[in-house]
């Protein structure tokens, strides 16, 4: 490790021996862009820093972040409100499957992510760009009635999950 970094490392250390780095990206377990947060000193040192994910929070590093976000503030807010406007749609719409269920009421076969990306291509909502693996399914849909998931269109900032209602009906 350079005499730099040793010294970058001395000045974001926290009195638990962890260090503070800022996120150069966003990143589901940790955070959003600009956020600082703390880490073990060799999760930064071994993996964000290299990975080009975090950089340590030294002070020149705070103000470039900070003057980088309010600048991106400026920009961003056109499209924050085409992204809540989007979002918007996606809450208020609803995907219906149609499944034939047995005497139980259980369905034969369960709609799954797939089912649902491949029905939103054939929906005014196809250009959001939903595949499978951006929707999430909290609970099984394996009876008929009303359920909430989660999708991540593309058009949206990444980890930026909207509830989508779909409704199974018995056939």
């Amino acid at each position: 490790m350079s005499t730099f970094a040793k010294r970058a490392l001395n000045n974001c250390r926290t009195d638990n021996g962890r260090v503070s780095v800022i996120l150069r990206k966003p990143w589901d377990t940790l955070g959003y862009l600009g956020q600082e947060v703390i880490v073990a000193p060799g999760y930064a040192r071994n993996y964000l820093i290299p990975k080009q994910i975090a950089v340590y929070a030294t002070e020149p590093n705070r103000s470039l972040y900070k003057r980088t976000l309010e600048g991106d503030a400026l920009r961003l807010s056109d499209t924050e409100r085409s992204q809540r406007l989007l979002c918007a749609r996606i809450q208020e719409f609803r995907l219906i499957f149609y499944r034939s269920t047995k005497e139980d009421g259980s369905l034969y076969s369960q709609v799954r992510a797939s089912d649902i990306a491949e029905k939103l291509q054939s929906t005014p909502l196809k250009n959001l760009g939903v595949q499978d693996r951006n929707v999430r399914v909290e609970k099984a849909m394996d009876a008929a009635g009303e359920f909430e998931v989660k999708v991540e269109p593309v058009k949206l900032s990444p980890g930026v999950w909207v509830p989508l209602k779909v409704e199974i009906i018995s056939e």
